[in-house]
């Protein structure tokens, strides 16, 4: 506000005064240049100019000048220096004016002001610090939802582009840790910092594990966003850990049940993780007494203990529950498919019997299955307009039922 009353003035008062001794007859005015702009940024033509007296920076800079003037015959000029070079590292400010006084041939000196507009671009990356490769120790067992960077030592990251807005962090898939913009903890110019968080609870880091994180920077530039990449290992505390939790490889096993009472999985049982003599499996579910598991290095089996009865061969499958546990983890399941043989559906010899009554006695043909009856119960029934004047009685011969209706 102050520069622009000023600058109105100035406007003002070379408006309102003679043109003997002027810059372009104006005594004030305004450049915009770019981020990345050098050399000769503005240029004029004088009257009656001696030489430049004195200018000064109205604004407050860290470093400089980044901006020289010079008067040559009646030709003023400015341009950068080649601090300007670094002007984005070492400042903030959008807008810089420039003062200056020059004294005339003629009368009183003169004033000129310049105001200098900075259009930012992305022209700069953003860097982590102090390098792109972080180390972390993570105290385990770690539960979910905690920093592991602490309050202190999050991921830093600098982008010294003059309206970059924020950092958008990101990490390599995992099923550990994430990484977010930490907008309190940013109350550095120029400095963003990201913090990491458990996603889970860590039982155990057997193993160091590296990831990959990308920062991409978000500014009012429009051009494209620029993304440096950086690597975090993490190291588990081994002083105490808890074993690792058993998980099966696969949360489904499909299996056969033959007819002599065989089981035939399609695929060994197996742990993909936490295998350990102290792991203990059981089996669970309505028929889990028929088998019994057969454990052999890291691999499971399963055999049948008592054949299913026949009842139950009538079912197309059973499920069974495979449970891996040991102490201090949360174990894990699996589901066994036990697909169970079709069944051999009846047939009688004949499709169609015929029979007389005389002097109330039924004569009619043995009524003999075909198939289907091999270690059944048979249970038959008659039906028809006259069914309650019949019953049936069975009997084995020559490894046939014989079904009659008496």
């Amino acid at each position: 506000m102050g520069i622009l009353f000023f600058f109105i003035l100035l406007i003002s008062f070379g408006l309102s005064t003679s043109n003997q001794c002027s810059i372009g007859g104006a005594s004030a005015d305004f450049k915009n240049i770019f981020d990345t702009s050098r050399g000769v940024i503005f240029s004029r033509t004088t009257n009656n100019l001696q030489g430049i007296e004195s200018y000064a920076f109205s604004q407050q800079l860290n470093y400089g000048p980044y901006f020289s003037l010079t008067l040559v015959d009646s030709h003023f000029t400015i341009e950068t220096t080649d601090a300007f070079e670094y002007y984005e590292e070492n400042e903030t400010l959008l807008s810089v004016a420039i003062t200056a006084t020059f004294s005339c041939l003629n009368g009183p000196s003169e004033f000129f002001m310049l105001i200098i507009t900075i259009t930012d671009t992305n022209n700069n990356a953003p860097q982590f610090l102090p390098s792109d490769e972080f180390h972390y120790t993570v105290p385990t067992p770690f539960p979910a939802g905690l920093t592991i960077t602490g309050c202190f030592d999050g991921i830093t990251v600098r982008d010294i582009d003059l309206t970059t807005q924020r950092i958008d962090f990101e990490i390599e898939e995992n099923p550990y840790f994430e990484i977010v913009y930490d907008e309190k903890s940013s109350t550095t110019k120029r400095e963003f910092v990201g913090i990491l968080r458990s996603t889970t609870f860590i039982r155990t880091l057997l193993e160091p594990i590296t990831l990959k994180i990308t920062a991409t920077d978000v500014d009012l530039t429009g051009d494209p966003p620029l993304t440096a990449v950086a690597t975090v290992t993490f190291k588990g505390e081994t002083t105490f850990t808890l074993p690792e939790d058993p998980v099966f490889s696969h949360p489904f096993y499909f299996a056969n049940y033959t007819m002599d009472h065989q089981v035939i999985l399609l695929e060994p049982i197996s742990l993909q993780s936490g295998f350990h003599k102290l792991v203990n499996f059981t089996l669970h579910g309505d028929f889990s007494d028929n088998f019994e598991l057969v454990v052999t290095g890291d691999q499971v089996t399963i055999q049948n203990r008592i054949p299913l009865e026949t009842y139950i061969l009538r079912e197309t499958q059973i499920i069974l529950v495979i449970r891996a546990d040991r102490e201090e983890t949360t174990g894990d399941r699996a589901t066994i498919i036990l697909q169970l043989p079709e069944g051999i559906s009846l047939q009688f010899e004949q499709p169609n019997y015929r029979g007389t009554i005389k002097n109330n006695i039924l004569q009619i043909a043995v009524l003999s299955l075909l198939q289907g009856y091999e270690g059944e119960v048979v249970n038959t029934e008659v039906l028809g307009e006259h069914s309650q004047f019949f019953t049936t009685r069975f009997w084995l011969k020559i490894s046939k039922y014989e079904n009659q209706v008496l």
